[in-house]
């Protein structure tokens, strides 16, 4: 007659019951969160197949960065031909004159020093003083915003353990080929196709963050050149776009709360705190102003608040307004900075003498960065291969945006609902909902305050992504953790 103790040894165990301890939670797992268990030779196809993707990756942008725009983007002046200011910036720091550049549409006549944050000026002129090639900076380009991409996809196949590889393969597969965001690798300008990388970057590594990591819990070494180099990408970010600056201070947030060590808060927040000093300083020494944003925020924010916005947007691009003259900019003034809070001044006051049409506007806003699958502006003009990805990309949109409100609805469940559960699973999901939903309205913040066009959606396409994986994960952990099965047998039963 059969044991009863081994019976339920062998079976299930009880509803509630948690086979593996605290520090294997869904986070970084203590002993084996970022090495699967198996056969070596599984883990080796496994690790091939993905750095083979990568490189098909990788060429097929490099293909379409040749075939697309090698011809237009070979400009007399390469490089310094750029345009949204990017490319004077970059010449006036290559030909050692003032950092900066007059940004005629914003203020005729003023010098802008602060009127684009440094790193894509500083990455461009950098370029240009070995080849002023605009191919050779989108391949530079191309290989630092992929490898942060790839290695936080990287860390998402070795990370999920419990996700199927056949679902692991698809998501990867539906990120790298997202027609949008394979697009904007061959793109210079404006910001957002540097900011693809870098945000599903800080995002993978902040919901791979939990309190009772083991790693976090006692301080090792290897958890503390991570959150440097994760830092340093976080003031990166700051430094490409001064919209990101709620993003990074809620990152640091973030991470106090996260791992509950001060001086994993320390380590995180310097690069950050020394950026925002080093741009300040800028600003004082340039203009007598100590500012951490960029001079032309109050421009951007007058575009997406004034009489004039709703005729325009979404359909057309907002400069449409200043070349129709239907937009009022700024009188002669003595600076930047006077500029900047003349436009500043104005988008408040329409806003608040104009409050039903501001909601209207907001609303208009939400709907593009939350709902529109279609690129916006409206108007904007596709040709040759741009064209024949569109329709693609529209069914690419519309599964991601089924993913976001799946992914936001789950977040604000898991935080508003069962609020008197006090279980350690409940306390991991809370964490990753409330890591999503900060970074998400942090990033989206800004945004919405002034105007929102489909490529500032494009960075939380990953990230979203990156959480629909770790929910399937966190489920099927936890199933089995109620039935007492280990996380790792799933790689060595070849799931």
């Amino acid at each position: 007659m059969k044991d009863t103790n081994s019976t339920k040894q062998d079976g299930c165990k009880p509803h509630g019951c948690n086979g593996l301890s605290a520090e294997n939670r869904l986070g970084l797992r203590s002993e084996y969160a970022f090495s699967r268990q198996g056969p070596r030779r599984g883990k080796t196809l496994l690790i091939l197949a993905f750095v083979a993707g990568c490189l098909l990756h990788a060429l097929i942008c490099a293909s379409l960065t040749y075939m697309v725009s090698y011809d237009h983007l070979e400009a007399d002046g390469g490089i310094f031909d750029l345009g949204f200011g990017f490319g004077p910036a970059a010449e006036n720091l290559v030909t050692g004159s003032m950092y900066g550049n007059y940004i005629e549409p914003v203020a005729p006549g003023v010098f802008f020093s602060a009127g684009r944050m440094p790193a894509i000026p500083f990455f461009l002129a950098a370029v240009a003083m070995i080849n002023n090639s605009l191919l050779v900076a989108l391949v530079i380009k191309t290989i630092v915003v992929c490898g942060l991409m790839y290695v936080a996809l990287y860390q998402l196949w070795i990370g999920l353990h419990n996700v199927p590889r056949a679902v692991l393969l698809g998501a990867t597969f539906f990120a790298l080929t997202f027609p949008a965001i394979v697009q904007s690798q061959f793109s210079l300008y404006p910001e957002e196709p540097y900011l693809i990388g870098p945000v599903f970057f800080l995002f993978v590594n902040l919901i791979f963050l939990s309190p009772g990591n083991e790693a976090v819990a006692r301080g090792r070494g290897a958890l503390y050149i991570r959150l440097v180099l994760v830092s340093i990408v976080n003031a990166a970010l700051y430094l490409t776009k001064s919209s990101m600056l709620p993003l990074a201070v809620v990152s640091c947030i973030l991470i106090a709360a996260l791992t509950r060590k001060l001086k994993c808060l320390a380590v995180f927040t310097i690069p950050l705190v020394v950026s925002l000093c080093l741009w300040g300083g800028h600003n004082w020494d340039q203009s007598g102003v100590f500012s951490v944003s960029s001079s032309i925020d109050g421009y951007n924010l007058r575009k997406g608040n004034s009489q004039h916005t709703g005729s325009f947007y979404p359909q057309y691009d907002l400069y449409t307004m200043i070349k129709k003259e239907m937009f009022e900019r700024a009188p002669r003034l003595d600076n930047e900075w006077a500029v900047n809070e003349y436009y500043k001044r104005e988008a408040i006051a329409f806003i608040k003498a104009n409050p039903a049409e501001a909601a209207k506007l907001l609303l208009c806003k939400a709907h593009v960065f939350f709902v529109e699958i279609r690129e916006v502006p409206l108007s904007l003009k596709k040709v040759g291969i741009r064209s024949k990805l569109e329709p693609m990309n529209r069914v690419y949109m519309v599964a991601f945006r089924i993913l976001m409100a799946m992914s936001l609805v789950w977040a604000l469940a898991t935080i508003f609902l069962r609020v008197d559960d006090t279980s350690s699973e409940r306390a991991v999901s809370r964490d990753a909902a409330i890591t999503y939903l900060a970074v998400f309205m942090a990033y989206a913040g800004p945004f919405l305050a002034g105007f929102a066009y489909q490529r500032h959606v494009l960075p939380m396409i990953l990230p979203t992504i990156a959480l629909a994986l770790w929910i399937l994960d966190h489920r099927i952990s936890s199933n089995r953790h109620q039935c007492g099965v280990p996380d790792h047998i799933r790689s060595n039963s070849g799931e």
